[in-house]
């Protein structure tokens, strides 16, 4: 088994940065990220990744998953501060936008900030798939003391 981002057989001729390198987009993100059985050269795992022009990941496509109907695809959303709000689990739909149908695992964030704009909490919520038990949060809460710059 081996992990690569070059271009196989069978793969379009050149990366998005105009070389070998199918895996990396021309920023140097990782955008095909494929694990290999050497002896056939058939995939283990393959992800996909898509990204806006802030370089936040958009979309999580697991390729071999998707072949076997996992349901193990991530979409993702920011707020405008490029802060991640929700994480979604399921099946892309055909044009990568969101998850199709009801999502098998849902978190959502909430940031807390001060006036200076840092973050003084982070609250997620989770939504497990199939559960009776309700959502689950959990709040994390940082202490940040800033000396003065010197």
């Amino acid at each position: 088994m081996k992990l690569t981002y070059i271009q196989q057989s069978g793969s379009p001729p050149v990366g998005d940065g105009g070389d070998q390198y199918t895996g990396l987009d021309r920023f140097g993100r990782v955008i095909d990220q494929r694990w290999i059985k050497e002896s056939s050269g058939a995939d283990l795992e393959r992800v996909e990744y898509g990204f806006d022009r802030a370089s936040n990941r958009v979309w999580r496509d697991n390729t071999v998953a998707d072949a076997l109907a996992a349901k193990q695809d991530e979409f993702y959303t920011y707020d405008g501060l490029n802060q991640l709000l929700t994480l979604q689990r399921g099946t892309l739909n055909s044009g990568k936008t969101g998850i199709s149908g009801t999502p098998t695992w849902e978190e959502d964030f909430t940031f807390a900030l001060r006036a200076t704009g840092t973050t003084t909490s982070i609250r997620k919520t989770e939504q497990p798939p199939s559960t009776n038990l309700g959502p689950t949060t959990r709040s994390t809460r940082w202490r940040q003391s800033v000396g003065p710059v010197h």
